[in-house]
């Protein structure tokens, strides 16, 4: 279930308590032109340099540094069935 977050330190707080049997993190995103949000899907084993990706692009208040109006809205994981066999 996608998480509503607001700031850098719930977004760091819900990724540090990931299951191990995550296999992808999503990040959504808020874009002033696009009537979606837009949804970024990234393997786990990416997550902790995405995580600092997202420490200097963004600010505090989670809006991209360089574009106010583009800004991190929710998160959550998902679970491959294809982990299981090895894909």
């Amino acid at each position: 279930m996608v998480k509503k977050i607001n700031s850098m330190d719930e977004l760091m707080e819900f990724f540090s308590k990931v299951p191990d049997e995550a296999t992808y993190m999503e990040v959504y995103i808020e874009m002033p032109d696009l009537p979606e949000l837009e949804v970024i899907r990234n393997p786990i084993v990416n997550m902790c340099k995405k995580l600092d990706y997202y420490k200097k692009a963004y600010n505090g208040n989670l809006t991209l540094k360089t574009f106010d109006k583009i800004k991190i809205v929710g998160v959550d994981y998902c679970f491959s069935m294809f982990k299981n066999i090895g894909i």
